[in-house]
């Protein structure tokens, strides 16, 4: 009887021991199946192409729907777009001659602005009333410069023309124009030139 029992706990102890090996063995298998599920998870999200933006990107488990999902944040792409610098444009206005002046032919008068256009420009003369070109004041004025005294006499035909005449009694405005920048040309209010 006792022989019977021995062999009967040898048997159970052979069994759990065998159980227990199995029940090992899956533990093992299990754990390095989802660790390599995890992996590879883990580097097909990092290895996928990065999108612009800050979002983060999930991917989703399908080999093992028990997994939480793994969510890596996506670096932005920097701002390679090139940036403008632009200076706003400023404000040049014509000071003297103001509307109503009266020149006399032959007296140094005085034609100013309110800023310099920090580009080379000329001054011109042009009828009050029909905004004809009449003739260059100066060919050439710098770009610091912001004012210019006349002697209200001759113009000049053209900037590149030297031949003058003499300036006859009238309504005139004068005109700044200016080499660059975006200037627009100037006028000044309407003034008359005696004699």
């Amino acid at each position: 009887m006792q022989t019977k029992i021995n062999s009967l706990a040898s048997k159970i102890f052979i069994v759990a021991a065998v159980a227990a090996l199995v029940i090992i063995g899956l533990v093992i298998i299990y754990g390095s199946g989802s660790q390599n599920q995890t992996t590879a998870l883990m580097t097909s999200v990092t290895s996928s192409p990065a999108t612009s933006g800050g979002s983060a990107t999930t991917s989703p488990t399908t080999n093992n729907p028990g997994a939480k999902p793994v969510t890596t944040p996506v670096q932005k792409k920097p701002n390679t777009a090139p940036t403008i610098s632009q200076t706003p444009p400023f404000i040049v206005t014509v000071i003297t001659p103001v509307a109503g002046d009266i020149w006399k032919i032959g007296q140094q008068n005085p034609i100013s602005w309110s800023t310099a256009g920090k580009v080379t420009g000329s001054i011109s003369l042009l009828d009050a009333t029909t905004k004809n070109f009449i003739g260059i004041i100066t060919p050439q004025i710098g770009p610091a410069q912001t004012s210019y005294t006349w002697p209200t006499r001759s113009i000049s035909m053209s900037r590149t023309n030297p031949t003058t005449k003499d300036v006859a009694p009238g309504n005139y405005v004068i005109q700044i124009s200016f080499d660059g920048n975006n200037l627009k040309p100037i006028t000044s209010q309407p003034f008359t030139i005696t004699n």
